[in-house]
């Protein structure tokens, strides 16, 4: 009778756990799961050249406030030529920003066009990438950006150095404790070269999914829980 009821008991430990396995991996894929884009800008949508009247950029989601801009890229081949491509180095690709216009009136300001809304508290993350302005007789080129995302996100700067290319993709991450909107704003501060500014692209706001200490607690409960099925 012993002897049977040992092997029940084991039976009913193994298969339930199986259900805890199940339960772990299937936790485990959720919490790793991105929470999810906010927002999102490559520029591909834009039309390679130089950039200076204030207003919506055509085929983006950002304006121009001040200053001047370049749109670099592949153009099209045939209607749309070729505008310095060569400065989309690593890690950026396709079209670019240079955040300041080859000419006058300087350095640029972009801003999205609209408000970017953030509807749960939590902690977000900014990513972009950014590198300076480099061609093979100019390679000493620097250009300072500064950062805000209204009170999100107030005057990060960062400094890039044509010379130091390829740099690691900028990460900054905050914290939302209502739910609030903002302006995401990149404003070329200053640089030694009047034609140089840094080089901007694929910009990303992202959720940050919660801390994966919530798979622990549960898998430790579901194993206690294990355990007390198994000695019944």
């Amino acid at each position: 009778m012993n002897h049977v009821g040992a092997c029940a008991r084991q039976r009913r430990s193994g298969k339930t756990m199986r259900y805890v396995k199940f339960a772990i991996l299937f936790l485990s894929v959720a919490l790793a799961a991105p929470a999810g884009v906010i927002f999102s800008e490559d520029f591909e949508g834009a039309t390679p050249g130089y950039d200076s009247t204030a207003g919506v950029i055509a085929g983006t989601q950002f304006t121009l406030v001040s200053g001047s801009i370049d749109i670099n890229g592949p153009g099209n081949g045939t209607t749309i030529p070729e505008y310095y491509q060569e400065l989309c180095v690593a890690p950026t690709s396709g079209n670019c920003i240079d955040t300041t216009g080859g000419g006058a009136p300087g350095r640029g300001t972009l801003s999205t066009t609209q408000a970017i809304v953030f509807d749960t508290p939590g902690e977000y993350l900014l990513s972009f990438d950014l590198a300076g302005w480099y061609e093979t007789d100019v390679t000493d080129a620097y250009a300072t950006v500064q950062v805000d995302l209204g009170t999100l996100i107030a005057g990060n700067q960062f400094t890039v150095y044509g010379a130091d290319n390829p740099y690691a993709p900028v990460e900054i991450a905050f914290q939302v404790t209502a739910p609030t909107s903002a302006n995401l704003t990149f404003t070329d501060l200053s640089g030694n070269h009047s034609f140089a500014g840094a080089i901007l692209d694929n910009i990303e706001i992202d959720a940050v999914p919660e801390p994966a200490s919530a798979l622990f607690v549960v898998a430790g409960a579901l194993i206690l829980l294990a355990k007390k099925r198994a000695r019944a």
